[in-house]
């Protein structure tokens, strides 16, 4: 009997390990893929910050370009 607990107790073990393993691997993949998620989201950020200036800049010059004409 207790050769069996012993073997139910190794058993046990190995597949916690096991688990944890798994688990560890998956938390890595998960972080890496948030760290790449963020990466794409700052980097939409600043192109649309640079759209929304250069829209602005456009938007200023339409007008100023529709005002020479009228004159």
């Amino acid at each position: 009997m207790k050769e069996e607990m012993e073997a139910d107790l190794r058993e046990s073990t190995e597949s916690e390990n096991q688990s944890k393993a798994s688990y560890d691997s998956l938390m890595k993949a998960k972080n890496e893929e948030v760290g790449a998620a963020t990466k794409g989201i700052e980097t939409k950020m600043a192109r649309s910050g640079e759209l929304a200036v250069a829209i602005a800049t456009n938007s200023a010059d339409l007008e100023s370009t529709d005002r020479k004409s009228v004159v």
